[in-house]
């Protein structure tokens, strides 16, 4: 308890409540560790509002609905301005600690094919081939080499992005990719099924840490 109360933002992304794929349990597991944190950040994507809320994540939405005054809810490509959740969302949250400029954005800007398959009908037609490609053995390579290769892409342009703010940020905090990555200047927070979460002291340093959902099966 005394180590959490150190702590001034716990920040996660993509918990996409709606997905039957994602691990709840394991987040709720971890925020009910940082109730005395002051300042939570959700790096976007909570959950798909067409889809609606799956009966596995009611609990984990409930917990962090009645936290509302200390959310700060970044909006991702899944999320409306307002879904009625009651935690509005905005484009980005900046903050600084100790002299370090932090700046948490979903980082679907800087997915390079968002700009192209960014439609409803496109977005459920990508599920339905990653859900045939996980059921076929010859085919299973094909997502992980993909995903790497987004998650590259997307953490080269986001640290070009902090370098060329002219406010500054010291360090850039994404999501999206679904990816957990912490590097000198660069976070990401993963989600769904490869969880994490990032944790800023009041020091100014910062905890990574990956939350591995198979110990919890």
């Amino acid at each position: 308890m005394e180590e959490m109360e150190k702590i001034a933002y716990s920040i996660f992304s993509d918990v996409h409540g709606e997905s039957e794929d994602s691990h709840p349990d394991v987040l709720l597991q971890m925020l009910r560790q940082r109730e005395h944190v002051p300042r939570w950040v959700i790096g976007g994507d909570l959950y798909n509002v067409e889809r609606g809320i799956a009966a596995k994540s009611l609990e984990l939405m409930n917990y962090l609905r009645s936290h509302k005054e200390k959310i700060r809810r970044v909006r991702g490509n899944h999320d409306p301005e307002d879904d009625g959740f009651g935690i509005p969302t905005i484009q980005e949250y900046r903050f600084e600690v100790n002299r370090i400029k932090f700046c948490v954005k979903h980082g679907d800007e800087f997915d390079y094919w968002l700009h192209f398959i960014s439609h409803p009908f496109v977005d459920a037609a990508i599920d339905t081939f990653c859900a045939v490609v996980k059921k076929t053995p010859s085919l299973n390579g094909l997502l992980p080499f993909f995903q790497k290769h987004l998650a590259k892409s997307l953490k080269r342009r986001a640290k070009q992005f902090a370098t060329q703010d002219k406010v500054g940020i010291d360090v850039i905090i994404c999501g999206h990719v679904h990816i957990p990555e912490c590097v000198p200047g660069y976070v990401n927070t993963g989600g769904k099924k490869n969880l994490a979460i990032l944790d800023v002291y009041k020091s100014g340093h910062m905890a990574f840490h990956v939350l591995n959902p198979q110990i919890h099966n």
